[in-house]
Parts: structure tokens; C-alpha cells; sequence
């Protein structure tokens, strides 16, 4: 018989060998954990918030001793059960295609899964030296209105940004922003029309995270443009660039950049799924 119980401050020791190093120190994300008979912490599962009505799956693993044994379906019920009685009404993961045993383990407990289609890696020096980029940089010069993270103190011009766009603030907590490839667009009267936000999580990947604009086309277009120049003053030409993208405008804009077909870009490989509670 399995024990499932929130994993706090004073328990969390026995349950970080399920997780990668350092995971659990966030306090932005809920953990699970479940107990054997034998008084060992057996699976574990985090979860992080998409909203006040949805959350997702950011890591669930069962040591492999137990696994086939009950512990990640008494995890997962439970944690449903609680997801429900706080008003929860979804439940999301993606996941690594392929992975067999998980994707019958979500479907099994009502999850639909699907093919994840919406990631793209376009080689950087495919997009900041293409003609029209070449073109876009002589016709659009050096901006005052776009600054990067490192030029400019804009946290709470970010915060006040998001809020009015019906974005969590904190959703930004647990990403490592680049400060000086992220930036924000202002107009006229110095109000936030636009911002990008992206991470370096390695020396090989550029990861666009949020491309949100209420501006102008234009204004789009001079945030492409500080990117692209900030990239080749980097000489990251040689990186990749990470963008997921559910709205369509990083699809034509990559589109319009590279004269390729977005689908020439398009990451395979992962698959996501979704739980109405």
C-alpha cells in the first residue's frame, strides 16, 4: 500500500534522488511523493502552474524497482483528487515522443495525447543573414525604442506588461532570462508595446520564450531586428534557435525571414497530452 503526501521543506531530503539535482528547490511548483510499505520514497511528481484553472506535469518519475507496482497511478489519483477540490479544471505534459510506457500510463488514467507540432529550430544564421533580414537592418536602424534587459531597467515596466496582457508575472521565475537578448518595445509616451523574452540554456540554443506584441507590425519588426543584431554581435550565427509558438506569428515571421516552409523547421519528437479534471 502506497502513501502519497506533499513534499515540503521537512520531508523533501528523501524524495530529491527522483529528481534532477537542485529541482526541487523552487517554490513556484507543488510536489507529490509517494511512500511504499517499507517507508521509502518510491515516485514523485511536480507541478506547475499555467493558470488559475490549469496546471502542468514538469516532472513525474518512479523509481524503476517500483515501477508496474501501483505507486504512480496512487500518485497521480491523489494528486488529481487535490487538483479538483482546489477548482483545477485541466491538467497538462509534454513529453518525449517515444516514450512508450508514459504515453499508455496517460492514457490509461484519461489523458488525450497527441503529437506536439508547434516547436520549431531554425538555424540562427539562417534567419539574422538572410536577404530580407540584410534588407529589414538598413531600412530599420539601431532603435531607441527597443532596449534590451542589459540596457535598461524595465522589471517593473515586465511586470505591469504582462498583468494588462493577462500574463502571471511569475511565470517568468523559473526561466533564465538572457538579459542581453531579451527586450521589451515602447512607444511614443515610453508605455510597453511589445516584449521577447529568451533564454541561452546552453552554448548550442537560443530559446525564444514569449514574442507578445500590441504595437504596430513595425514595432514587431524593429523587436526581429534588435534580436537579429544582438545574435550576430554575439557571432551565434552557429546556434540554434528555439521558438514554441501556438499563436502563428513566429510561423510567418520565420517564413518571411528565411523564404522556407515552416514545416522544413519543425521539431519532432515530442508529444503532449491534456486531462480535463
Amino acid at each position: 500500500m502506497m502513501k502519497v503526501t506533499r513534499i515540503t521543506e521537512n520531508n523533501k531530503t528523501a524524495f530529491d534522488p527522483l529528481f534532477p539535482e537542485g529541482y526541487t528547490a523552487s517554490e513556484d511548483r507543488l510536489y507529490f511523493g509517494a511512500i511504499s510499505d517499507k517507508k521509502e520514497a518510491v515516485s514523485a511528481i511536480s507541478l506547475g502552474v499555467n493558470d488559475e484553472t490549469s496546471v502542468y506535469i514538469d516532472w513525474i518519475y518512479t523509481d524503476p524497482s517500483y515501477r508496474n507496482r501501483g505507486a504512480a497511478t496512487e500518485l497521480l489519483d491523489t494528486v488529481s483528487a487535490f487538483l479538483k477540490e482546489m477548482d483545477i479544471t485541466g491538467l497538462e505534459i509534454s513529453y518525449t515522443d517515444g516514450d512508450e510506457g508514459l504515453d499508455d500510463f496517460l492514457k490509461t488514467h484519461g489523458f488525450v495525447t497527441s503529437n506536439e507540432s508547434d516547436t520549431y529550430a531554425v538555424p540562427a544564421g539562417d534567419l539574422i543573414y538572410s536577404e530580407l533580414m540584410d534588407a529589414l537592418m538598413e531600412k530599420i536602424p539601431d532603435t531607441d525604442r527597443v532596449f534590451t534587459m542589459y540596457e535598461r531597467d524595465m522589471s517593473d515596466d515586465i511586470a505591469r506588461f504582462l498583468e494588462d496582457n493577462d500574463l502571471e508575472p511569475d511565470s517568468l521565475e523559473d526561466i533564465d532570462i538572457s538579459e542581453r537578448l531579451s527586450l521589451m518595445a515602447y512607444d511614443e509616451t515610453d508605455s510597453p508595446t511589445g516584449c521577447m523574452f529568451v533564454s541561452e540554456p546552453d552554448e548550442e540554443t537560443v530559446e525564444v520564450l514569449y514574442f507578445l506584441n500590441t504595437g504596430s507590425d513595425n514595432t514587431a519588426m524593429e523587436m526581429v531586428v534588435k534580436l537579429s543584431r544582438a545574435l550576430r554581435s554575439y557571432d551565434y550565427a552557429h546556434r540554434t534557435l528555439i521558438f514554441t509558438d501556438r499563436s502563428g506569428n513566429i510561423t510567418r515571421l520565420v517564413e518571411n525571414l528565411t523564404d522556407e516552409a515552416i514545416d522544413g523547421y519543425r521539431v519532432d519528437g515530442l508529444r503532449y497530452g491534456v486531462c480535463l479534471l
